[in-house]
């Protein structure tokens, strides 16, 4: 059941276009459109997207501490 909702969302119909698949995920407004037919890699949305990402940080691991006895 929830496989062909999800499919459904990807699905093109002649009343409503392909949803952009950043909508799809909640990173783009649940309007947004796609006019590439999922071509990400040629999406200047897409793109945009990837670039203003936050990095994430990896913080390095606490030394342990070795007392000689």
């Amino acid at each position: 059941m929830e496989c062909t909702r999800i499919r459904r969302l990807f699905e093109p119909t002649p009343r409503q276009q392909l949803r952009c698949r950043h909508a799809v995920t909640g990173l783009a407004p649940e309007s947004k459109l796609c006019g590439n037919w999922y071509a990400c890699g040629t999406c200047e949305y897409d793109q945009m997207l990837e670039d203003t990402a936050p990095v994430p940080t990896i913080s390095p691991a606490p030394r342990a501490s070795c007392k000689a006895a």
